[in-house]
């Protein structure tokens, strides 16, 4: 205790000391607090990434079931026009929901027909290479094979 006049007053403690560990705490809760926003920001950037996955995945699957159903559609139209006539050479591509479709009949053979059907959507398209037989009248169909892709 250090007298200052006829009363006794305390010693000041050391304020640098003090001052020093207030800097310190407050460095090291903004380093924590760095570190923190850093976690919280990795984890939103890993569920976006997930997410855009998971939707590039639904589109993909979108444009598959898509052009697939038009295909099926165009395959079904011609195998239906060569039910009623073994001439039919197929159809121009054309506007069908949201796609298009088109189909072509060759002959391969006396009484085989090689039918080419395609389903396009949202730059895909799936086309069906079918063989087909018109003996006894009735189309019948011998083979049958689906190609996914890129127009």
């Amino acid at each position: 205790m250090v007298t200052v006049g006829a009363f006794p007053r305390a010693e000041q403690p050391d304020r640098k000391g003090e001052l020093l560990d207030a800097h310190r705490q407050r460095g090291a809760a903004l380093i924590i607090a760095l570190v923190t926003l850093l976690i919280v920001t990795m984890s939103i950037l890993v569920a976006a990434s997930f997410v855009q996955v998971r939707l590039d995945a639904f589109r993909a699957e979108e444009r598959r079931v898509m052009t697939t159903a038009l295909a099926d559609a165009a395959m079904a139209e011609t195998l239906a026009h060569l039910d009623e006539d073994q001439n039919f050479v197929g159809s121009r591509a054309r506007a069908f929901d949201k796609g298009t479709i088109s189909s072509s009949v060759e002959k391969n053979r006396q009484d085989f027909r090689s039918v080419t059907a395609a389903g396009r959507f949202a730059g895909w398209q799936t086309v069906i290479e079918a063989e087909v037989d018109i003996r006894f009248a009735r189309v019948k169909v011998v083979s049958w094979k689906y190609r996914h892709g890129p127009i």
